[in-house]
């Protein structure tokens, strides 16, 4: 049964609403039919969700929609589902300029994907995405490079998308020879934080139930169309998730890592990526993967 403020809210129908700050972190584990219709909020340029688990809430379809800010540090899976419903049909979302991020970098390649839908592909007729807001997470250089290339509309000439998986986290994340505090290697970061024998003693972070796609229903049509690979590629998506887990599972009683290192610990509380991002980034930080950028162009 769903609470009364959440019965409540979702008949709520405001349409000169231009602002909206939702927080339902408080909201129970049963809370999972959460729909809010269309049309309730024509005028809406500014949303910003804050949650601490998964709900099944259908965001809808925003005309007007310019910033959308998503703030978890708990189930990071939510966040990840909502920007692939935007990877689906960016043109639901034509006006979403800035897309603000609290937490650790979750499957940063379903960004990246949704960057590339909404930037490239989408167009003519819809904006794309200007600006990433990311929340005291410092990020290296080569995440930094695909990001904010595709803010400017061009492909990053350098790795996939899949280099930036939950597989390639955890390949670092679950190799025991390997260094990083847990946010160093979610971001992709050099971390010279060394492992810790036995157990964590904080909780994990993650819901481990229903790790299925949650916002991306099956019978979805995707606007643009998908490509084979892509299609392929976001069809892995939970069984990727249910490697990560049982292989976060399976090392919890031999090691674990702190969860920051001071360099992360003292970095600024947040993050404003553009298109220029690269000009203040500064040369040192291309020395941490030389030979990397090798130029950038254009979609034809």
């Amino acid at each position: 049964m769903l609470p009364d403020s959440v019965v409540i809210f979702s008949k709520i129908k405001a349409p000169n609403l231009h602002s909206l700050h939702v927080d339902a972190s408080r909201v129970g584990a049963d809370a999972t039919g959460f729909k809010i219709s269309e049309d309730a909020y024509p005028s809406l340029t500014s949303l910003t969700l804050v949650f601490t688990r998964s709900l099944l809430w259908d965001i809808g379809i925003y005309k007007n929609l310019r910033e959308l800010k998503l703030q978890t540090w708990l189930d990071l899976k939510i966040r990840s589902d909502i920007l692939e419903t935007i990877l689906m049909r960016p043109r639901d979302f034509p006006a979403l300029e800035t897309i603000g991020l609290a937490g650790l970098p979750f499957e940063c390649d379903i960004l990246l994907l949704m960057l590339e839908r909404k930037n490239i592909y989408a167009q003519p007729g819809i904006s794309p995405i200007k600006k990433l807001i990311w929340r005291r997470i410092p990020l290296p250089y080569h995440l930094l490079y695909s990001i904010t290339m595709l803010l400017r509309g061009m492909f990053p000439d350098q790795e996939t998308y899949t280099g930036f998986s939950l597989d390639a986290v955890g390949q670092r994340m679950f190799n025991e020879s390997s260094t990083g505090c847990e946010m160093c290697c979610y971001s992709f970061r050099p971390c010279s934080t060394p492992t810790q024998a036995g157990p964590k003693t904080q909780p994990t972070r993650f819901w481990y139930e229903e790790c299925g796609p949650r916002y991306v229903a099956k019978d979805i049509v995707a606007d643009p169309p998908l490509t084979s690979d892509l299609k392929e590629w976001l069809a892995g998506k939970n069984e990727r998730r249910f490697s990560f887990f049982h292989s976060d599972r399976e090392i919890q009683g031999r090691f674990h890592r702190n969860y920051s290192c001071p360099a992360v610990r003292h970095s600024p509380s947040y993050f404003t990526i553009t298109g220029s991002s690269l000009d203040e980034f500064g040369s040192d930080a291309r020395e941490e993967r030389p030979g990397l950028v090798r130029g950038c162009r254009a979609r034809d």
